[in-house]
């Protein structure tokens, strides 16, 4: 018998923190303000994008089946 896996927590709190840091980019430079934005703006229009892409696509499948 395995044991349980005790990482799972922290696993989904370190995804949850790298995706936040993504979408608010930590990585760009904060002294470069355009850079800055433009990095934060781009990230979150396609975060949306994706959302609805994903949503348009279950609509379109559950519909037809």
């Amino acid at each position: 018998m395995r044991e349980a896996d005790s990482s799972g927590p922290s696993m989904i709190s370190r995804t949850a923190k790298r995706a936040h840091d993504h979408i608010s980019a930590s990585d760009a430079d904060p002294s470069d303000r355009i850079e800055y934005w433009g990095t934060r703006i781009g990230r979150v229009l396609g975060l949306v994008v994706c959302t609805v892409l994903l949503v348009w696509l279950l609509s379109s499948v559950l519909q037809s089946g």
